[in-house]
């Protein structure tokens, strides 16, 4: 026996296959994974008998070690196509019949060449032949084994135009990946074309090079983007199907892909705006640019709006990099999470808690914090703030002969009048009970009595009509104020003074406005 560097080389190869299979052992239970072991374990047995038989000096031990080497080959292209039918999940496509036919004409092929003493369907007259200081088992080829040889061609070519289909078909994201699949997929037709054209010496045989060399890319596709723990078809659906929109891009922040749900957000989007500048695409968009900022960790977060079917739809949109486990930037992912339902959510929340239940004005509470955000404008700007209080006379009076459920009606009803009496940069809020506030940003302290009168007047002038015919009349009294002259500038001081100019009005007789002079004080 002459053990030569092209068996070592063999021999090492053997080795490798066989600890690739140790990785994926953990994954014995997936498809993927039993596909791969079973690959792996193939063509360790076909490199490890055909070194061995390189190694060989007499014709006995070339075709037992022969006979090693077809345990492993002839089961080859079917692991290879059922690797290929998993990863690119048309598995459970495969008809019943051709699933018989990868099973059992490997196994024919097998128990052939095991007995091909017996007959002349595999090898005919096998000699020794000896080149570069290695022997080879010459022979002339029988029926059977013309066959086989076009059986692995075929089926070795389905597996890789599966591959090539799913390279083709995957979305951008994925196709690194897929890149290392393909490159593998050729490997064993490319040996097997070179074998079949006699472009080597004869009987030497380049195919369990060309395969170990695909196990090699096929192994490192599968650990490095772990794809044992989730098919690439599985991680494209995820990909596609997710609610989140997804834009990838490259290094220069161009677009790259994306995928359905940011096509929603983007109904522009198109395959021939792919290698547009991200920033492109969020430059109308207030607050998108900021997407684009560089930051230490480079991520970067803000909340977006975007106009859609005429409505506004607000997201959550965050800029993370893409790096290798070397720390190398290879590109960003934006993601757009859809947040419209939570803001407007909030936003309800933040009117139930400003908000006052019955008349649906402001309480006291909004009163007070939007009050002092307008006086401390008022005095920054050097501006005017006017306030009106009033009060409905004798309410009580109407609670009790009426009952409640009439005493809401006409606070509702008050309301509707002094809406309509207000502009909108106005607030018009409920203080407690039947007293109400009137905030009038930048008025004269006459222009917020003629206000006040004008309403004063459309209330007594306008009862409140029951269902039941019954008109009931109300007046209200009024206290005006403003910010002018003022030494003490805040929202409480503005209402006490009003307070005290509506208590003079019910003092006086009710029904009527009175204004707080900063002479009262004196």
């Amino acid at each position: 026996m002459r053990i030569g560097i092209i068996s070592i080389l063999l021999f090492l190869s053997s080795t490798i296959l066989l600890s690739l299979t140790v990785p994926a052992w953990s994954h014995r239970d997936r498809a993927l994974g039993k596909s791969f072991i079973a690959l792996c374990l193939s063509i360790a047995i076909y490199n490890l008998g055909y070194g061995m038989e390189l190694a060989s000096t007499n014709l006995t031990t070339l075709i037992v070690w022969s006979k090693f080497q077809y345990l492993g080959i002839p089961f080859i292209p079917t692991f290879f196509f059922l690797f290929a039918a998993n990863y690119t999940g048309i598995r459970d496509r495969i008809p019943l019949p051709l699933v018989f036919y990868l099973v059992g004409f490997p196994c024919i092929t097998m128990v052939l060449h095991l007995t091909q003493e017996h007959h002349n369907l595999m090898y005919i007259n096998p000699t020794i032949h000896r080149v570069w200081n290695l022997s080879f088992l010459a022979f002339d080829k029988g029926l059977w084994y013309k066959i086989s040889r076009w059986h692995v061609a075929i089926i070795i070519s389905a597996g890789a135009i599966l591959f090539l289909r799913f390279f083709l078909r995957s979305v951008a994201v994925f196709r690194r990946q897929s890149v290392l699949i393909l490159i593998g997929a050729l490997f064993p037709w490319a040996g097997w074309l070179v074998y079949m054209l006699d472009i080597l010496p004869s009987g030497f045989d380049p195919t369990p090079f060309a395969l170990f060399l695909a196990s090699l890319f096929l192994a490192t596709a599968l650990l490095r983007y772990r794809l044992f723990d989730v098919s690439p078809i599985a991680k494209e659906q995820v990909f596609e199907s997710i609610d989140t929109g997804v834009l990838v891009l490259d290094s220069e922040k161009r677009l790259v892909d994306y995928n359905h749900a940011a096509y929603l957000v983007f109904p522009a989007l198109k395959k021939e705006m792919k290698g547009v500048h991200g920033e492109d695409l969020f430059k109308n968009i207030t607050s998108g640019n900021r997407l684009f900022e560089e930051s230490d960790s480079g991520d970067v977060s803000v909340d977006i709006q975007i106009a859609s079917d005429d409505s506004l739809r607000h997201y959550w949109a965050r800029r993370s990099s893409i790096r290798t486990p070397k720390g190398r930037v290879l590109g960003s992912l934006i993601l757009l999470d859809d947040i419209t339902n939570r803001v407007r959510l909030l936003e309800k929340m933040e009117t139930l808690a400003s908000k006052d239940p019955l008349t649906g004005i402001s309480n006291r509470r909004h009163l007070s914090s939007f009050g002092e955000k307008e006086v401390m404008r008022a005095f920054h700007y050097g501006t005017n703030l006017a306030l009106i209080m009033f009060d409905l006379d004798l309410f009580k009076k109407v609670n009790d002969t009426y009952g409640h459920d009439v005493g809401d009606q006409l606070l509702i009803h008050i309301v509707e009048i002094a809406r309509g009496l207000v502009r909108e940069a106005d607030l018009l809020g409920r203080y407690g009970g039947e007293e109400f506030v009137i905030l009038l940003p930048q008025t004269s302290l006459s222009d917020a009595q003629l206000i006040a009168e004008r309403i004063r007047s459309s209330i007594e002038i306008s009862p409140l009509a029951l269902e039941s015919g019954t008109s009931i009349p109300m007046t209200a009294s009024f206290g005006v104020t403003s910010s002018l002259g003022s030494s003490d500038f805040s929202f409480e001081s503005l209402c006490k003074k009003a307070d005290e100019a509506l208590y003079r009005a019910k003092a006086e007789g009710r029904n009527q406005v009175v204004t707080f002079l900063e002479t009262d004080n004196e």
